[in-house]
């Protein structure tokens, strides 16, 4: 049905344990399972086929095309370390325990799972919680609105689902780390554009290194 590396467009239908998404394709043999990495119930997605099986494939997201209903939409900016960023917080709770529960029960063998588990502990804090960060730079831009690539550009920000030479620049916070810090990253972008040492490295067809950013936990 599918080939390794193939982009296939997905309708995700349901919540697998460890954060993948799973659709499922009804074929003359039975349904085809696909396991997408990062993919939520509710989603269509486009995704890149990384393992191909007799009865199911796994595969890499690399954009989602329509969000889940459920999803809400914020200031946020998405970016690949943080593909629930608009998935309520109640929503992801569920579904990750479910698939938790079902995980532990196929293992364990007990019937009585729900019986047997205590609580759910969640983070005390859900958005600006990573004490340290890690952001690319490159000179071929992936830009979001327009999903164009741009050539000869200078992006600071994340990585493209899929590709490890595209840079998607960060313009507003994504949530994750620190928000005073990714509101100035922008101004950083610029100072960096203007510095002589990237001047002359963008000068080459493809450059390409990584900036990290820790805050000190006491």
């Amino acid at each position: 049905m599918f080939h390794r590396g193939e982009l296939v467009t997905l309708t995700i239908e349901q919540y697998a344990f460890g954060g993948r998404g799973i659709a499922k394709i009804p074929t003359e043999e039975g349904q085809f399972i696909v396991f997408v990495d990062n993919a939520f119930p509710g989603q269509q997605v486009r995704a890149k086929i990384d393992v191909k099986r007799k009865h199911h494939a796994e595969a890499k997201l690399i954009e989602v095309l329509e969000r889940a209903p459920i999803e809400e939409v914020s200031s946020f900016q998405e970016i690949s370390g943080a593909p629930y960023i608009f998935v309520p917080p109640a929503a992801q709770e569920a579904v990750k325990l479910a698939s938790t529960l079902s995980t532990f029960a196929k293992i364990s063998g007990q019937r009585n799972i729900n019986d047997l588990f205590d609580e759910y502990i969640a983070s005390p804090s859900l958005f600006y919680y990573r004490n340290k960060m890690e952001y690319s730079f490159s000179s071929i831009e992936h830009h979001i609105a327009t999903g164009e690539d741009i050539d000869d550009a200078f992006a600071l920000g994340f990585k493209r689902r899929g590709t490890w030479w595209k840079v998607e620049n960060l313009d507003r916070p994504s949530g994750l780390f620190d928000e005073d810090w990714e509101q100035k990253l922008p101004t950083l972008r610029a100072f960096f554009k203007s510095y002589p040492v990237t001047r002359l490295a963008s000068t080459k067809k493809i450059w390409f290194f990584q900036a990290y950013y820790c805050k000190k936990v006491f």
